[in-house]
């Protein structure tokens, strides 16, 4: 099928905006007459205006909603990134008759480019949607490890027939999550079981102040994923000023662009969507212009891409660190760390058997920070490590 008719096409007359003067926008093949060449591009650019999973606009006209545009506006004004990609804009999803419609039609086009290597970036429309981003991976026959930025944890224990979209990514059948982050929550806005129950799940969860407590820490989390949801109104009201939807906390925009510069820079993470604004309650277009940053940060990443995993390479310089046997039923000499020549980056080894590995089809390396490598040295086993083993077990 035709991705051509999943999308509005853009008329010559906005291209031209986008185009007037040297820019990012100028290095972009946008769906205009013609329809891009995607099955060679490193980014495909995707919109949505569909925030029909809200009461707001459950029986009303979403029509008139144009934050994906106020996105683009603010993005194609600014400055072309370090190295020059290959990125096509496809345009605005055409809305199926209701909102599970959309996320198949928008699950279809995301595993379109997936297969081909190009990576979906999502803009507009409801959190909801970052559940099409999932199903996109449905049949690529991975394990996913999946990241989500938002202030709340949107998902229920008491309300089976209102599951968000936490819930329905936790739940899908054929189960093919492994990990799941989540960074940035406020613990007045989740349920105390909410959170006891992704304690159970050995899912990772940093809530702002224990992201701010040392924040270059989030970045292996950030490194692991496969897939990263974003939800704007994690960030704080003075720099996202959506009115009612935003709170006085949360992130800053300087560490929602570094945190966009992490997933960019992460040769593992194949999808990203930025969700959530809604430009009738976006004062002067301020939250637009900060989501349009933080995109520009991710591609600005993405192009510092140094392909750092293959380990068997000279780019990487092994350590061993001995370590006494832990139990009986672990038994664990050494620590295995790699660090990077190239970017200074850690991961370490997880000792799984191959028929573990057959079954994760993932590689037993993963992302850690300088700070385990010491605790290593210490003598002890670092939490990411002893995490891990238990996901992996």
């Amino acid at each position: 099928m035709s991705l051509r008719l999943f999308f509005n096409q853009f008329t010559e007359e906005e291209v031209q905006v986008f185009t007037a003067d040297p820019n990012i926008a100028s290095t972009i093949e946008f769906h205009c007459n013609d329809f891009p060449n995607w099955e060679d591009a490193e980014i495909a650019i995707i919109s949505t205006e569909e925030y029909r999973f809200s009461t707001k606009y459950s029986q009303s006209d979403t029509s008139s909603i144009t934050s994906a545009s106020s996105i683009r506006k603010s993005l194609y004004q600014l400055k072309s990134v370090t190295k020059e990609l290959k990125i096509v804009d496809l345009g605005c999803l055409r809305l199926g008759e209701n909102s599970d419609e959309t996320i198949e039609r928008l699950a279809e086009v995301c595993s379109m480019l997936l297969k081909h290597d190009t990576l979906p970036l999502i803009i507009g429309g409801d959190h909801e949607l970052d559940f099409a981003q999932f199903l996109a991976y449905q049949d690529l026959e991975k394990m996913l490890a999946v990241v989500n930025v938002d202030a709340t944890i949107d998902m229920t224990l008491a309300q089976k027939e209102k599951f968000g979209h936490v819930q329905r990514i936790l739940l899908h059948h054929p189960n093919y999550l492994f990990d799941y982050t989540q960074l940035g929550y406020q613990r007045y806005f989740v349920d105390l079981k909410v959170l006891e129950t992704f304690q159970k799940l050995n899912f990772e969860l940093k809530s702002i102040g224990q992201m701010r407590d040392k924040f270059e820490d989030v970045e292996p989390l950030v490194r692991s994923a496969d897939m990263l949801s974003f939800d704007v109104t994690a960030i704080r009201n003075a720099e996202m000023p959506l009115k009612t939807k935003v709170h006085p906390f949360g992130l800053t925009g300087e560490e929602a662009c570094q945190l966009s510069w992490y997933a960019g820079t992460n040769e593992k993470l194949t999808s990203v969507g930025f969700y959530g604004l809604d430009t009738d309650i976006d004062e002067n277009s301020i939250s637009a212009k900060v989501i349009s940053t933080m995109i520009w940060y991710f591609i600005e990443g993405f192009a510092h891409r140094k392909k750092e995993y293959s380990f068997k390479s000279n780019f990487h310089i092994k350590y061993i660190v001995p370590l006494a046997a832990i139990n009986e039923k672990l038994p664990v000499h050494n620590l295995v760390f790699y660090k990077s020549k190239i970017t200074d980056k850690w991961w370490m080894e997880i000792p799984v058997s191959l028929s573990e590995m057959k079954e994760f089809g993932r590689n037993i390396i993963i992302p850690c920070s300088y700070a385990d490598y010491e605790i290593a040295n210490t003598g002890n086993i670092p939490d990411r490590w002893l995490k891990a083993m238990e996901k992996y077990s």
